[in-house]
C-alpha cells in the first residue's frame, strides 16, 4: 500500500491495480491457454480473424480503463505478425490498439463513452501471429485518502 506522511498523519492511496476481468476465453485462436489476465501462448496462421475475449465489466460513461502489456512475439516481427488488442461493447470496437514490443510497459488507455458492458478483444487481425504477453489493467478511479 502507497503512503504519504504529511503533519505526521498517513495518507493512503489507492493501488495502481484494479483487475477488472479475470479470464480471457479462446473464440477461434488455433491455439490459445491463459492464466488469469496473461496470455501464455496465443498461435494461429489463418487468413480469417481469429480472437479470444475476456469476460465483461461495466464502465461508466466517462471511465477510463488503463493498461499496460508485455508483448513476446515468438515468431515474426512487428508489425507484420503483432496481434491487436481493442476495447469493445454491443456496438462494436471503441478503441484498439496494434500491439508491439517496442511498447512494453507503457501505459494506455481507452475511454468509455457511454455507460455499458464492455469487454477486451485480442486478435491475430488476419495475420499469422504466435505470442505472448503479461498485463495490467485498471480503471480511472477517484484518488481516495484515509488519514489517520
Amino acid at each position: 500500500m502507497a503512503y504519504l506522511t504529511i503533519e505526521n498523519k498517513y495518507v493512503v492511496f489507492p493501488a495502481e491495480t484494479n483487475y477488472i476481468f479475470n479470464t480471457w476465453n479462446n473464440v477461434n485462436f488455433a491455439t490459445f491457454s491463459s492464466s488469469g489476465i496473461n496470455i501464455s501462448s496465443a498461435i494461429d496462421s489463418s487468413a480469417f480473424n481469429h480472437y479470444a475475449e475476456t469476460n465483461s465489466f461495466y464502465l461508466t460513461a466517462g471511465e477510463t480503463i488503463y493498461f499496460k502489456f508485455w508483448l513476446t512475439l515468438n515468431v515474426g516481427s512487428h508489425p507484420t505478425n503483432s496481434p491487436y488488442l481493442a476495447l469493445r461493447r454491443s456496438a462494436g470496437t471503441v478503441a484498439d490498439l496494434t500491439m508491439s514490443p517496442s511498447f512494453n510497459g507503457y501505459e494506455y488507455s481507452f475511454p468509455a463513452y457511454v455507460s455499458d458492458n464492455y469487454y477486451m478483444r485480442i486478435a491475430n487481425q488476419l495475420k499469422d501471429v504466435n505470442f505472448s504477453s503479461n498485463f495490467i489493467f485498471y480503471t480511472n478511479r477517484q484518488l481516495e485518502m484515509l488519514i489517520y
